[in-house]
């Protein structure tokens, strides 16, 4: 077996969005995705890649503090990803 590396250029697309207060879809589905990123509101963020019904406590939701930035090198998944925040907060995020 062998492998071989190419770079290839990528531009990240603004998703960014402004949270409703109630669970909603950053992305969806995605199996191509090389990059997602998303940075929390001074309000925090629950995320979740897994429950539509993304809340704090939740199965499959996680809390991302104000400020901090979700964004892996490796291992992005697929799936379409839920987040929710306080209402009219800014959610910037880029993916490709």
């Amino acid at each position: 077996m062998s492998v071989e590396i190419t770079s290839k250029s990528v531009i990240p697309h603004d998703v960014s969005l402004t949270l409703t207060g109630n669970p909603q879809q950053l992305v969806g589905r995605n199996d191509y995705r090389t990059h997602l990123q998303f940075q929390a509101p001074a309000g925090g963020l629950t995320y979740s890649y897994t429950n539509p019904n993304c809340a704090p406590g939740l199965t499959g939701c996680y809390t991302l503090s104000a400020g901090s930035t979700w964004g892996p090198s490796f291992g992005l998944p697929a799936t379409a990803i839920y987040v929710n925040g306080t209402s009219g907060q800014f959610l910037p995020a880029t993916e490709c």
